[in-house]
């Protein structure tokens, strides 16, 4: 299937490696492994001289090593989930680690083997309107509560404890950002730390691919908040590629209610859209999934983010990085804002990815931070 563009990384794989044939019966720790296969990786890309697909990165970051010393010869694999190794001499320490991994794990495969056969990873659903949402019927206080209620369709509903459907999984990331920042807003309006009128303008800085796709999702924060009339999502990344302008297939509920959702497309860096014409003062500013190694969308841009008087919002898949990104923007903030807020989101993806360092899986927006 990718042959024509694999064979100069395998070639370059190939070549990196034979340098020290060792390297497949060495034992390595986590902190090792992990700065080995980084380099491994920046070697590769530039002897190839084009950044790496995702499932390169996979390839390499989760190559098959026992998940306890990373030794790459004599393994044996999960007969569960075929996703993680061990070694001979490490079969205990490895039950003991990988058990509770093993059923993310074996979900995340069987979603990838899905995406090889069908769309449901890669494009939103039209029919997810949520015209009957928030129900008092069906109330929802975390993501789970929220599939149950309002995309698990109604003739699945009567027994709850079986298991979801693997797009069911994917749709909960597409609504994970909205939901999000109705939980942040929550939490800033019971202490009067928000303020917001009939309009309501929303900055998501870097969105990614699922951001992108998930934009008719923003709805649901017109459903949650009566006093909104116009919101207005505005994603600002330097390469994004979509159309901007009013959404026109609302629900009818929220059409008969003269609400509008706009979502604008503004491809420039942060600092240069908030010297531009069209800028427009937010009530919010979002960034999730952050990575401050991003150094051209977040790090050059965060002194104009912290400029603006309004919240700022983030989520991120760990609580390392978490605690990594308070630091910093604390560090770049100084005095002029304080952290309010730093919990678990209830609200968090369910659809499980690779953690290419822990060799287990993380969720999307599953920690939540307010400045």
């Amino acid at each position: 299937m990718h042959e024509e563009s694999h064979s100069p990384m395998c070639a370059a794989i190939e070549r990196f490696t034979s340098f020290r044939p060792e390297w497949n019966t060495l034992c390595y720790n986590l902190e090792e492994w992990t700065k080995f296969r980084k380099a491994l990786m920046t070697l590769i890309r530039l002897e190839i001289r084009r950044d790496l697909k995702s499932y390169e990165v996979e390839m390499l970051m989760c190559a098959k090593a026992c998940l306890i010393c990373k030794r790459q010869i004599d393994l044996r694999t999960c007969i569960v989930c075929y996703s993680s190794n061990y070694c001979r001499d490490h079969e205990l320490a490895f039950t003991m680690l990988h058990k509770p991994r093993c059923e993310g794990l074996l979900l995340l495969l069987n979603i990838n083997v899905a995406t090889m056969y069908s769309n449901i990873c890669t494009s939103y659903p039209a029919f997810l309107k949520f015209a009957r949402f928030p129900d008092k019927a069906d109330s929802f206080h975390d993501m789970r509560a929220f599939v149950n209620g309002y995309i698990v369709p109604r003739s699945n509903r009567k027994n709850l404890t079986s298991k979801w459907r693997l797009n069911y999984y994917v749709y909960s990331e597409y609504v994970s950002g909205p939901l999000t920042l109705h939980h942040a807003f929550e939490e800033l309006s019971s202490l009067c730390l928000l303020q917001i009128d009939h309009k309501c303008v929303v900055h998501l800085v870097a969105p990614d691919v699922v951001d992108i796709e998930g934009a008719p999702a923003w709805e649901l924060l017109l459903h949650l908040l009566n006093v909104i009339s116009r919101l207005y999502v505005v994603m600002i990344r330097p390469d994004i590629d979509l159309i901007s302008g009013e959404r026109n297939n609302l629900c009818r509920k929220c059409s008969a209610r003269g609400r509008k959702l706009y979502v604008e497309n503004v491809s420039e860096s942060y600092q240069d859209y908030v010297s531009s014409a069209s800028y427009k003062q937010p009530n919010v500013i979002v960034g999730f999934q952050v990575e401050f190694n991003d150094k051209v969308t977040w790090l050059k841009s965060l002194s104009a983010i912290l400029a603006q008087k309004c919240p700022l919002i983030l989520t991120t898949n760990s609580e390392n990085q978490s605690m990594e990104i308070v630091d910093k923007v604390s560090a770049a903030a100084g005095v002029t804002r304080k952290l309010f807020l730093f919990i678990k989101n209830k609200f968090q993806g369910c659809r499980p990815y690779r953690d290419y360092e822990t060799g287990g899986v993380f969720y999307r927006n599953s920690n939540l931070i307010i400045f």
